[in-house]
Order: C-alpha cells, then structure tokens, then sequence
C-alpha cells in the first residue's frame, strides 16, 4: 500500500468513524423522520392543487379583496372613506358590501371580483329606504293655507326659463288630472330673464313678466302662455309687445285691458308679491316649482306623485 492510499483510508475513516459516532450520540426518539417529512410535504402540494388555503394564506386574500375594492370605487367612481361591511368567497368570486361617500351622500355598494384575478365583475347599489320621499320637501310650516275642499297650488314659472317651457305640459297635465280638488295660483318670477333684465331694464323679457302677471287671473292665461312659448321657441328670440298683444287677441283677451295693465304701478307690486311667496315658501327664486298646502314644494316632475302621497284619499288618486 502506497502512502498516498494509506492517507486516503485514514481520512475516511476518520469521516465515517466521526459519523457512526455522532450517531451513536443523538438518542432514537430525535432523529429526524424523514418518511413523515415527505409526506407533509406531498400533502401540501395537494392542498394547493385542490384551492385549499391556509388560515395566514386568507388573512392575506382578505388584504388583497379590500385594496382592490377600495382602489377601484375611489378611482371609477369617486367615493371615499369607503368601509368594507362584509365580504364572502362563493365558488370563484368574492363578494364585497361597502359604505363610503359620493358627490351626493352617502352610498351603499356590492361589488363582485374574480377569486383567481382580482378583477370587478359586477357592482349594484343598495338605495336606503327614506322615511319621507325625497322629491318632496316638507317646509317649517305647521299651518296650510288651502282654502275649504280645495288644496291651494302655487306654480312658480318665468316665461323664458328653459325649464319652465320643457315642463310646461307636465304642469298643464297635472293641473288638469286634479283641478277639481286644486285652487291653482300662477308666480311669475324672473329667474333666466333677470340677466336680460339686469343689462337692459326696458328689455323684452321684463315687458313678458308683466304680461305674464296681468294675465295669469285670465280665463284665457293658459292658451295665451302656449302661445309665447310657441312663438320664442320657434326663433328664440323674446316677443316684443306688439307680438305679446297679438296673443292675447288671439286667444280672446282685450288688448287695450292687458296694454294698460302693463303699464300701472299695480302689475309691480303683484311681481314683488310672487318674489315675496318665493322667498318665504322656496327660500329663494327658483323655476319652474310647485309648492302645495305652502307647506311642501316639489318639482313639476314629481307634482304628481307627491299630490297622491299627500292626499291618497283624493278620487283621482284612487284611479
């Protein structure tokens, strides 16, 4: 045996010699099971390929649910200090209710995401049920002002406001379904014309208020109002006084009547009076609305609803 094989068998014996006696040290019952180790690890590797997850493993889907839902309603939709209420997996989509705050108040969300991507896949708002209905506002007012059997109904319009022309057959269709139990009254305000009027006192626009104030008690008000609305819808451009006269001599009224009505002091204090019910009754001038009873105020589109939730006994609201 050549010196360098006698080396070579001393150093591994000095090795597998270590080794046996390491061994011989470490007591039976703490070696290390190497079966059982094998076998949790086979298992987990099954519990991942089923979708099982592992209690921290949720904690963290949780985390991820939340940053999504939040990240996207603020950024799509602009609701803030959101506040995640409940969350459920079911099958491959979670299913996320939230609060959090809009332009217009609060608002109550469900939102569903993609269990494997994250990604939205549905969003539905809850509406919280109101005690009262909200296109109607009921004002301090304890005492009604109507008149025996019938409810007292101020309309506030300006002959050239956009929205008092758009919603001028709604107005017409609710005034007519219940002028049996109304007592109507027309406030003519200047809203959309007070800009014209402001630059140019002698203005059109001012020269229709008055028109509109002195005919408004008519029996013809109605027909000579569709008549300027048709007029000023066909070139937009405000009738002067000779063209508002042509109205009402169309529709049965007397020019001479109505010119000099236009032009006394007592027109003028009936268009301060109408300021005057819209500031106590609307706070401010505000066309086109409806107020009832001076108690509650809603606009033309609502008029009907709400005159049925305030009066359901009413024969046309049993109909």
């Amino acid at each position: 045996m050549t010196k360098k094989s006698r080396q070579k068998r001393s150093f591994k014996e000095k090795i597998t010699g270590g080794y046996r006696s390491v061994k011989q040290t470490i007591p039976e019952h703490v070696r290390i099971p190497y079966l059982l180790l094998g076998t949790i690890f086979i298992v987990i590797i099954a519990l991942f390929a089923l979708g099982m997850k592992f209690p921290f493993a949720d904690e963290n889907m949780s985390a991820v649910v939340d940053n999504r839902v939040i990240n996207y309603v603020t950024l799509y939709h602009g609701i803030v200090n959101v506040t995640i209420n409940s969350k459920t997996l079911v099958g491959e989509t979670w299913k996320v209710n939230l609060n959090g705050y809009a332009s217009n108040g609060i608002v109550n969300l469900d939102v569903e995401l993609n269990a494997k991507d994250f990604s939205i896949q549905k969003i539905t708002q809850t509406l919280n049920m109101p005690s009262k209905p909200n296109t109607i506002k009921f004002l301090d007012k304890t005492a009604g002002c109507s008149i025996g059997d019938r409810i007292t109904v101020d309309i506030y319009i300006d002959p050239y406001d956009p929205w008092s022309i758009k919603y001028d057959s709604v107005i017409k269709n609710f005034t007519e379904r219940f002028r049996g139990s109304m007592l109507v009254t027309y406030r003519i305000l200047s809203t959309y014309s007070y800009q014209h009027i402001s630059n140019d006192p002698s203005s059109d626009a001012y020269v229709a208020l008055k028109y509109y104030e002195c005919t408004k008690e008519k029996p013809y008000f109605l027909s000579f109002k569709e008549c300027v609305i048709q007029d000023y819808t066909a070139d937009k451009e405000f009738l002067n006084e000779t063209e508002l006269l042509s109205c009402v001599a169309q529709n049965g009224g007397d020019k001479n009547e109505i010119a000099q009505c236009a032009e006394g002091g007592q027109v003028l204090g009936n268009l301060a009076t109408d300021q005057r019910f819209a500031e106590t009754f609307l706070g401010t001038a505000t066309t086109p609305m409806i107020v009832i009873d001076c108690r509650y105020s809603t606009y033309p589109l609502f008029a009907e609803y709400a005159f049925c939730y305030l009066y359901p006994e009413n024969e046309e609201c049993k109909e």
